[in-house]
């Protein structure tokens, strides 16, 4: 950005000019913060499934060691036969 003094010295279509590109950085930035926000939100929504699903895993793995049924474990951990299975 410039300063004051160099704002004044110029020309009104240099002023409208020098207005019009900050306002497209304003907007560029914007949009850039915006992408962020959403990406940052998305990386830690899929960081959370992906932390339960670890969970889940290995209390199936504990309650396979305990000998329950796989059937038990499906019903209690949501997980799949094939999930319990490479256990």
């Amino acid at each position: 950005m410039i300063d004051l003094a160099t704002y004044d010295k110029m020309t009104e279509d240099e002023q409208i000019a020098y207005g019009r590109s900050l306002k497209r950085m304003w907007d560029y930035d914007a949009v850039l913060d915006g992408d962020r926000y959403y990406a940052r939100e998305e990386g830690h929504t899929e960081g959370m499934q992906q932390g339960k699903q670890d969970e889940k895993l290995q209390i199936a793995a504990k309650m396979k060691q305990d000998g329950m049924s796989v059937e038990s474990i499906i019903f209690y951990t949501g997980l799949t036969k094939e999930e319990i299975e490479i256990l």
